[in-house]
């Protein structure tokens, strides 16, 4: 008698593998906000959530590419953090903080001496000299994706969480009076703690510095620069407008929509599992497994369902009334980040496939759509507006996904 048995691929092993500890991620996530929102004041809460979204944003906008092009080149020589191009990438991230960390310090002197106002941002100086370490971050994260190292990618984001949450109990005991100043040290600390292990890694040599230069250069220009734009636009039209909304309409304001959005982005965990794993296999496999995609649809519409039965006294019984507003915005953003779980996943995809000019168009269609509706809303509805935006923005985006694929699949046809 013949028994069937079922078997698993190591990519799936790995999904699943990944998307667990993603799952342990956020609940280490959801302790860390919840912490935070007893400890400090919705003022101060709102300040840490500027300043962080600040370090993840800026360095974006100027990383060029180089993150993309690295992880790229990593995939197809199956190699890992000891190849040249890595040191090579790290010399050049390293040049590009640096220089962003005096620009804003510039900027600062600037504006005491002449007399004009930068906002919120003489209110974040101290977070300035960590720009670098966020600059090297969307480095680290890239190669990991590149070598097929989900697990070790999915173990950093997990123990920084644990150092965070193990920061915030401590303090509490010793300084009982927790404030910005001191979270926002202790997160950057953090990330910097998770990096060693990689940065130690790294073969520092110069031996091929020239050619492995001339590689990542060309790389760039015909992939990862494309991608970049396709970033940098989307960034600029949403994160960069985000972080211009608080500052206009206040900074505890923006906590609750910042707050929301970190819990939004967990609706992005399963589809990004699946893009970061398959990464590399996706970069000699011509077209996306139905099967991947079908499961991809189903587990985010189940997880959205269940989402709405609990949000209201799941949120009352953890948070104050004080972050009540909180719960309007998530209901609307956990629905735009679900989407925006698919589009990345359409995206790296993309990627992997060296398509990076496609990344880009799309990008710039979407970003067309989100400075066109936060030019309409926000004035209206204040950062209510910004949470509209995004969703108009993510439904928009992934109809162009969708119709960028089936393009793309008749070119394939027809070869």
């Amino acid at each position: 008698m013949k028994i069937n048995t079922i078997k698993f691929k190591k990519s799936d092993i790995n999904i699943y593998i990944y998307m667990s500890a993603s799952v342990i991620t956020m609940f280490f996530a959801f302790l860390t906000n919840w912490l935070m929102t007893k400890y400090v004041t919705p003022e101060s809460f709102g300040l840490y959530k500027y300043a962080t979204n600040f370090l993840f944003t800026i360095p974006a906008i100027f990383e060029l590419g180089i993150h993309f092009s690295c992880s790229r080149i990593i995939a197809e020589r199956n190699s890992d953090e000891k190849d040249g191009v890595v040191f090579t990438s790290v010399i050049v991230v390293t040049l590009i903080g640096t220089l962003l960390s005096l620009g804003l310090y510039l900027i600062s002197g600037l504006s005491g001496s002449f007399d004009f106002s930068i906002g919120t941002l003489r209110e974040i100086e101290n977070i300035y000299p960590f720009i670098l370490i966020f600059t090297l971050r969307i480095l680290v994260l890239q190669v990991y994706q590149g070598t097929g190292k989900t697990n070790q990618l999915a173990l950093m984001n997990l123990i920084q969480y644990l150092i965070l949450i193990a920061g915030m109990l401590l303090g509490n005991i010793i300084i009982s009076d927790l404030n910005y100043s001191y979270l926002i040290m202790l997160f950057c600390i953090s990330w910097v703690i998770v990096m060693v292990p990689f940065i130690s890694k790294v073969k520092y040599s110069f031996v091929n510095f020239n050619n492995d230069i001339k590689t990542l250069y060309n790389e760039t220009k015909r992939n990862g620069f494309y991608v970049y734009l396709g970033t940098i636009v989307t960034t600029v039209s949403s994160s960069l407008i985000g972080l211009i909304t608080g500052s206009l309409y206040g900074v505890k304001e923006y906590g609750y929509y910042s707050l929301a959005l970190s819990f939004a982005q967990t609706f992005t965990v399963i589809s990004s599992t699946m893009a970061t794993v398959k990464f590399k296999e996706n970069v000699n496999q011509k077209f996306i497994p139905v099967r991947d995609f079908r499961l991809m649809i189903v587990l985010n519409i189940i997880v959205y369902v269940i989402f709405l039965i609990i949000i209201e006294p799941a949120f009352k019984l953890f948070f104050s009334t004080d972050y009540a507003p909180t719960i309007h915005y998530l209901i609307i953003l956990g629905l735009a980040y679900s989407l925006n779980g698919i589009i990345l996943y359409f995206n790296r995809y993309f990627v992997a496939r060296g398509l990076g000019s496609e990344t880009t168009k799309n990008s710039f269609f979407v970003a067309v759509i989100n400075i066109i509706t936060a030019i309409v809303l926000i004035p209206r509805f204040e950062i209510k507006g910004l949470v509209y935006a995004s969703l108009i923005s993510s439904t928009l985006s992934l109809v162009k996904y969708v119709h960028s694929y089936r393009l793309y699949l008749n070119n394939i046809n027809k070869k």
